[in-house]
């Protein structure tokens, strides 16, 4: 594999003719275009007329990326333009923006805490990557638990059992929308959206050699909601009275957001649609006492390749009294992002290539495999220090990991076609790979952990592959455990060679019914399944938001938990669906549950524990139960 970065001194300063002769250099090729073709391309007697006239030349050639800087929003309206006709040229006029995903199995994770100055245990967030905490609905300390719920914030004291609400805030003012919390110290951050309403017309401002003539629709108006992802930080120092010391705004959508120290990372998308110089830049407000302006040019970054209608900017904010704010923004999709701790990598799919070459023809036989785009920027300085491709899509952020400067990758190549992993330098090169893994199956599950990995595929049964990734120029992979049943998420037990698999029990069709919850043993040169699965459900239907978001689940290793909500029902012929939260313990010897607990009325979303108390979370109510030695008590007190 190439390496796809072009090295430069200094980023390029290309003005806006400069662009036009760059775009004028390349291959010129006609669309025939026929009214209405846009609004069935689904139709495979369309999709084969199409053929014939679309053009075999990819939009680009593999290698020749390069990232460029514009000396003016004409410049910049006008290379963002000529992607859109050539996109549009292609896909009559429909654009989508990449889809956010957040789910998965961990590659690493932390469960307990044990910082506090009173040497309380305390557990934390499950996160992919240990060192990175990871914005959720509910944090806590020694003392506080911290919850969000229905836009509503509240801190609550917890002292032995006991439970008293300290502070509320309802953010339903002002359009503030919260999504997750992130706590340091005495500081708590609410990561959300705030919404103001917007009115424009369909005419874009840039026409020029690129447009035959300026496409507009006379007289059409509307209205629409402008959102800004929208940071605020309080002083909790007195939990009672939190006082609100700074708000950061910047257009577009929250993604994801990280940790690590004192530094907040996020990760935000913003779309646009029309080519207007007055709008084409994100704004951003840098403080509760500024308003939002444009961004600068010098922090935009364009990355030649493909055509593209998202910025996606990474910033960084200090959470101690200095509240500097960093940042840049990359017109590059974000449909997977994973944090290594010294790097941000963003994945993007690239399906446009395949298309355009074999002229459609793939939609009809399945063959489209794609390839997944990565941008890597550095952690400390937000620049991009390498771009590379590697067949196939990335559809998960746990399929990803970095070691030793190395990332790995996991990618499903075509419609299931088959899996492969491969090992990419730091130059994002690649150097080892293990292809053809599994043909006709995908990729449900995936796990690093330093030399080694492992891989769930999915069809009508569950191959579990153990990775040798020791020597990464030669990388191996085993037989495969094959079992019924699939695993969604794999949760190593650290300082073991045990494995905890939450999955979907499945009949022997393949067919997905309850949740699964097995142990895995990898000492060997093949798994083995460590005594009886756990089946909630059981041939009938349950689900589990841990399934797809592993910051569902609690995980303590000093007290052998592994704790997680289930929906389930025990009648076939009703609707009629219980949900339960499940304390499940482990050993060498295999699973147990030790606790179902229940919020009659109400869903339990997350469970915390603080020294030797458990603190099981809904929305109706708060519910303490006694740690005991292999066992969990009962309701001990009530919020």
């Amino acid at each position: 594999m190439k390496g796809l970065f072009k090295r430069k001194s200094h980023l390029e300063n290309v003005d806006e003719s400069q662009i036009i002769k760059k775009k004028k250099m390349k291959k010129k090729t006609k669309v025939i275009l026929f009214s209405g073709v846009a609004l069935i391309l689904a139709s495979a007697i369309v999709v084969g007329c199409l053929a014939a006239f679309l053009p075999k030349t990819p939009i680009h050639e593999p290698g020749q990326y390069s990232v460029v800087q514009f000396s003016s929003k004409n410049a910049l309206v006008a290379r963002l333009a000529a992607d859109g006709q050539s996109f549009d040229s292609i896909f009559g006029g429909w654009r989508s923006s990449s889809p956010l995903m957040e789910f998965g199995a961990p590659t690493a994770n932390i469960a307990v805490d044990d910082s506090d100055s009173d040497d309380t245990q305390v557990s934390s967030t499950n996160v992919q990557v240990q060192g990175l905490d990871e914005a959720d609905i509910v944090k806590v300390d020694g003392n506080y638990i911290y919850t969000l719920s229905y836009n509503i914030l509240r801190i609550i004291e917890v002292s032995s059992g006991q439970m008293e609400v300290v502070w509320t805030s309802d953010f339903i003012e002002n359009n503030f929308y919260a999504d997750e919390i992130m706590l340091y110290e005495d500081r708590l951050a609410v990561l959300g959206r705030s919404y103001t309403v917007e009115s424009g017309d369909s005419v874009p401002d840039y026409s020029g050699p690129l447009y035959d003539e300026a496409v507009s629709y006379p007289g059409y108006y509307y209205n629409y909601y402008s959102s800004m992802i929208a940071i605020r930080i309080y002083d909790i120092t007195d939990r009672s009275t939190p006082v609100l010391e700074n708000e950061i705004k910047q257009s577009g959508y929250y993604n994801t957001a990280r940790l690590s120290g004192s530094t907040l990372y996020y990760v935000a998308q913003y779309n646009y649609y029309d080519y207007n110089v007055d709008s084409i830049l994100p704004k951003v407000q840098n403080s509760i006492e500024e308003d939002a302006v444009e961004m600068d040019l010098a922090d935009i970054y364009y990355i030649e390749g493909l055509p593209q209608n998202t910025y996606t900017t990474v910033g960084k904010i200090d959470l101690t009294e200095t509240f500097l704010h960093e940042y840049n923004s990359f017109i590059a999709g974000s449909a997977t992002v994973y944090f290594s701790g010294d790097n941000i990598y963003l994945c993007d799919y690239n399906y446009y290539s395949q298309f355009i070459s074999n002229g459609f023809v793939s939609l009809r036989d399945n063959s489209v495999s794609g390839t997944t785009r990565i941008v890597k920027i550095g952690a400390d300085d937000l620049e991009i220090s390498a771009v590379g491709e590697v067949e196939g899509i990335v559809s998960d952020r746990y399929w990803l990991d970095e070691f030793q400067g190395n990332l790995r990758i996991a990618t499903v190549t075509g419609w299931n076609q088959y899996s492969n992993v491969f090992i990419l330098n730091e130059n994002l090169e690649e150097i080892g790979k293990i292809s053809q893994i599994a043909p006709g199956e995908s990729i449900y599950s995936v796990r690093f952990t330093g030399e080694t990995g492992s891989m769930v595929t999915f069809r009508q049964v569950d191959p579990l592959f153990l990775l040798n990734l020791s020597d990464p120029y030669n990388p191996s992979i085993s037989e495969g455990l094959k079992k019924e049943g699939v695993s969604y998420y794999l949760h190593p037990i650290e300082g073991t060679d045990l494995t905890i698999g939450l999955g979907r029990e499945t009949n022997e069709n393949g067919v997905t019914q309850g949740i699964e919850v097995v142990l895995f043993d990898y000492s060997g040169e093949e798994a083995v399944i460590v005594g009886n699965p756990i089946v909630i459900g059981e041939d009938l239907y349950a689900y589990s938001e841990a399934l797809y978001n592993p910051r569902a689940i609690l995980y303590d290793k000093e007290k052998n938990i592994f704790a997680f909500s289930a929906d389930y029902t025990t009648d076939p012929y009703t609707y009629n669906y219980i949900n339960g939260y499940f304390i499940i313990g482990f050993s060498a010897e295999g699973l147990e549950i030790r606790k179902e607990i229940q919020h009659i009325g109400s869903n339990i979303n997350r469970s915390v524990i603080i020294g030797d108390y458990l603190y099981a979370i809904s929305l109706a109510k708060i519910t303490s139960h006694a740690l005991l030695e292999n066992e969990i008590g009962d309701v001990f007190a009530t919020l």
